[in-house]
C-alpha cells in the first residue's frame, strides 16, 4: 500500500505532466506577485502572505557546514540550522488582501497545488501552459552566485522525485542562502579528524554562519530539469546587511 502511494504521487506530480503555467517558470515582473505553496496544513494563501514578509524585509539566522565546499554540491550539506525571521503583523495584515490570479495542482491525491496571488483583482485571469519539451535550459542555471552593482543572486535546487511542493519551497530557501553565501565575508573552515579502518584522513569542513539582515528578494525564474528531476530557482536579492 505505502509503495502505490508513493508512486501515485510521483505520477501525479506537475513535473510528470510535462506542462507548468508560464507565470511558474517567468513571474510576472510588470506585477507585485507572490507565489504561495500548499503543504501540511499550510494554505497557499497563509504561505503566500510569510514569503511576501520574508522576501520585503527578513532576518537570516543560523548556519550550514559542508563537508566539501568547493564542489558546491547540495549534496555535500551535512548540518543545517537556519532560519527566516519575519515580520508576523505584516504578513497577517497582508492575507486578507491577496487575490488569487491562477493555481495548478501538483499533487491530486493529497490535493496539493501551487498559487500565483496579487494584490489586485484587475490580473485575475488563466496563462498559457509551458511545456517541458519546449522550454530550454536557462543560461543561469549554470551558475550558484553572482553579483553586479545593484543586487546578489543565487541559484538553488533540490530533487522534485517525491514531493514537489516541498521541492520548489527548499529549491527558492537554497538560491537565497547561494546569494548570502556569495555576500558573506566570514568562512570559518576548520579541519576534523576522520578516523576509518585503513588510515587517518583530514578532511575540511566549512561552517557559514548566517546573522543578516535581507531586503527586497525577488524570484526570477525556475526550471525543471527533466534527466535529474530537479527544481531549481533563481533569485534576486537587493540588500544584505550583517548583523551585529
Amino acid at each position: 500500500m505505502i509503495l502505490l502511494l508513493a508512486l501515485f504521487q510521483i505520477l501525479t506530480s506537475s513535473g510528470d505532466t510535462g506542462k507548468y503555467p508560464r507565470w511558474f517558470f517567468f513571474p510576472p515582473d510588470s506585477l507585485p506577485c507572490i507565489t504561495g505553496y500548499s503543504y501540511q496544513t499550510t494554505t497557499p494563501n497563509y504561505d503566500a502572505s510569510v514569503r511576501w514578509s520574508v522576501f520585503t524585509s527578513a532576518g537570516l539566522t543560523g548556519n550550514v557546514e559542508y563537508w566539501n565546499h568547493q564542489s558546491k554540491n547540495p549534496d555535500d550539506r551535512r548540518n543545517s540550522d537556519y532560519q527566516f525571521e519575519f515580520s508576523s503583523p505584516l504578513a497577517d495584515s497582508i492575507q486578507p488582501k491577496l487575490v488569487s490570479i491562477d493555481r495548478f495542482g501538483t499533487n491530486q491525491f493529497q490535493n496539493e497545488y501551487i498559487e500565483l496571488y496579487s494584490f489586485s483583482p484587475d490580473t485575475a485571469g488563466i496563462f498559457d501552459w509551458q511545456k517541458l519539451t519546449t522550454y530550454p535550459k536557462q543560461s543561469w542555471t549554470d551558475s550558484t552566485a553572482w553579483h553586479d552593482e545593484d543586487f546578489f543572486y543565487g541559484v538553488g535546487s533540490f530533487t522534485i522525485k517525491y514531493n514537489e511542493n516541498d521541492a520548489w519551497r527548499v529549491a527558492e530557501d537554497r538560491a537565497i542562502l547561494a546569494a548570502v553565501q556569495h555576500y558573506q565575508l566570514e568562512l570559518a573552515e576548520v579541519k576534523i579528524l576522520n578516523r576509518s579502518e585503513m588510515k587517518d584522513d583530514l578532511e575540511g569542513v566549512t561552517r557559514l554562519r548566517f546573522n543578516h539582515r535581507l531586503t527586497g528578494i525577488t524570484v526570477l525564474g525556475r526550471w525543471v530539469n527533466t534527466q535529474y528531476k530537479t527544481a531549481l530557482v533563481w533569485v534576486r536579492v537587493k540588500k544584505i546587511e550583517n548583523l551585529k
